[in-house]
């Protein structure tokens, strides 16, 4: 989906890419396709089918908050001119996988031997 997005845009290139520009309009769908054209999106998806396979409704629960927050972070547009502007694209999904990680370590059922 990256590389179909890099050569076909859902937005055209701004006329002049000097002037600050307006926030773009998108229409749901543009929306959509955009926030899961990211890694975040095929971090999301892998989670899906795991929680599918499992038939875990609470790791399918976490995956679908995970999604929206992949959505939610694909679709911003950063305007900054500090060099450190990518790490909150970095640093909040990390901080969610790890919590949930150590949520689902954390609550795990036990292994009963049986004799």
């Amino acid at each position: 989906m990256s590389i179909w997005l890099t050569f076909h845009p859902l937005l055209p290139p701004p006329a002049d890419p000097t002037a600050d520009p307006a926030p773009p309009e998108m229409g749901p769908a543009a929306w959509l396709l955009n926030g899961l054209a990211g890694p975040l999106a095929a971090v999301g998806l892998a989670l899906l089918v795991l929680a599918w396979v499992e038939r875990h409704w609470a790791l399918l629960a976490y995956t679908i908050g995970f999604l929206a927050i992949g959505l939610v972070q694909g679709n911003r547009v950063i305007h900054s001119s500090s060099p450190w502007f990518f790490l909150p694209d970095l640093l909040v999904p990390a901080a969610v996988l790890l919590l949930g990680a150590a949520a689902f370590a954390l609550f795990r059922p036990t292994a009963e031997v049986r004799r």
